[in-house]
């Protein structure tokens, strides 16, 4: 019996929607992804409070700790953070941001990203 529930669970997995605790908002953005005292150009694919996609992989990087920055955010200090996953043409991270950080990168999003 917990052997049909198993499955049934695993059945509705792949047709629920994926849900995400910010949203993401599509950027291509610019940027550098400084690791290890090294530079990597990158381009901003996605971004959100809690991370960003970045084009292209950077296996180097992959589990380290990063700062990424942009020309084109109205804010000085860098977004700081770990790469947690790198496959294909991308490169993702996961922010570390204290408040008054996720603050000021929501505002930017709001105002800038998003067109408003």
């Amino acid at each position: 019996m917990s052997g049909d529930i198993i499955r049934q669970q695993a059945d509705l997995a792949p047709s629920e929607p994926e849900e995400r605790r910010y949203r993401r908002y599509p950027a291509p953005l610019e940027a550098r992804l400084l690791v290890d005292g090294n530079y990597w150009n990158c381009w901003i694919r996605d971004i959100s409070v809690a991370g960003a996609g970045l084009d292209p992989a950077i296996p180097a990087a992959l589990g380290r700790h990063a700062e990424l920055q942009s020309p084109h955010f109205d804010f000085a200090a860098p977004l700081p953070g770990r790469v947690v996953n790198v496959a294909g043409e991308r490169t993702c991270m996961e922010f570390d941001l204290d408040e008054a950080a996720a603050r000021t990168l929501t505002i930017y999003l709001a105002s800038t990203v998003d067109g408003k």
